[in-house]
């Protein structure tokens, strides 16, 4: 009765605060849990819900010393900070109530404070991608599962902030992966998405296979209008192969890149050095020519002044 109970009396013992549907003496709810499980209570780092320590399972974001598991039959969401809570503390004075906008946007400011510009950038890009796909396609089970060892979880949403807002928006940790159950409401995950598009990002810095992409020098114009004037084109210069003999990889996706991009340079360099022997052998033919030309018409010449002298 005092489970689902609506309105009423709050229980007896006095650190419980679980309402009763009557108000009648004594009224006592379930053995309330010792002082010394309080170590289950969820904590609000950064703003955020976060993990239960030493715990793989999903509990109750109510008072202090709460062990019920949340599952679909006693799991309810609070309208106001959309946390998943337990029937027994569904109201916002018996759980860690935060407004849920409020709450990210301290999240987001301890999280740039402590992450790099380019780290940062790129954990609210992935957080917004990641729930993007759910929401555009709620009934793909593909996107409603991570696994901790891939490596854009354990490079992008590696602080602790984001595998909250993880937790916060439906998932729990179930060993290997986060998985969001199709159970799940997905207002929270919409209000959260909504969130991270409004945050300012740097333009141009991105993590690309573990390495830091920074935006390209802007070059001087002055040698193309210089050799414009002159009669000919010039060519942009072609920018040095990304990775050079003595440059070690950070990452076997790094190794890759860097090796296909050597190759492709070292093609270009061929074919740019083929080009020029043709052009070499061009120049020399018509050198040729312009010699056996002058040579013929002095041929032609030479008997002609000897008449004349």
């Amino acid at each position: 009765m005092a489970a689902f109970s609506d309105v009423g009396a709050i229980c007896s013992e006095a650190s419980c605060r679980r309402q009763v549907r009557a108000a009648v003496k004594r009224i006592f709810c379930p053995p309330p849990a010792s002082p010394a499980s309080d170590y289950f209570a969820v904590a609000l780092a950064n703003g955020i819900l976060e993990a239960l320590p030493g715990t793989s399972q999903i509990y109750s974001a109510g008072r202090p010393g709460c062990k019920e598991q949340i599952s679909a039959h006693n799991a309810l969401q609070c309208q106001r900070c959309g946390q998943m809570v337990c029937v027994h503390h569904r109201f916002e004075d018996q759980h860690p109530c935060v407004d849920l906008e409020a709450a990210v946007k301290e999240a987001l400011k301890v999280a740039r404070k402590s992450l790099r510009q380019e780290e940062f950038a790129e954990a609210v890009r992935t957080l917004g991608k990641v729930f993007g796909n759910i929401l555009s396609q709620p009934k793909n089970e593909k996107y409603r599962s991570l696994r901790k060892d891939n490596a854009v979880v354990k490079e992008k949403l590696k602080h602790p902030s984001c595998i909250a807002s993880l937790q916060l928006c439906g998932f729990f940790d179930d060993g290997d992966f986060f998985v969001c159950p199709d159970s799940r409401d997905l207002t929270t995950m919409r209000r959260v998405c909504g969130l991270l598009k409004e945050v300012p990002l740097t333009e141009g810095v991105r993590i690309v296979d573990g390495v830091i992409m920074r935006p390209p020098k802007v070059e001087a114009k002055e040698t193309t209008s210089s050799s414009t004037n002159r009669g000919y084109v010039a060519t942009p210069s072609r920018p040095p192969p990304v990775a050079g003999s003595n440059a070690r990889p950070k990452s076997a996706f790094d190794f890759q890149r860097r090796e296909r991009d050597t190759q492709q340079a070292q093609a270009d360099d061929l074919q740019e050095l083929r080009r020029q022997q043709k052009e070499q052998q061009k120049g020399l033919q018509c050198a040729s020519r312009e010699i056996l030309d002058v040579a013929s018409s002095n041929r032609l010449e030479a008997p002609l002044s000897c008449k004349i002298l």
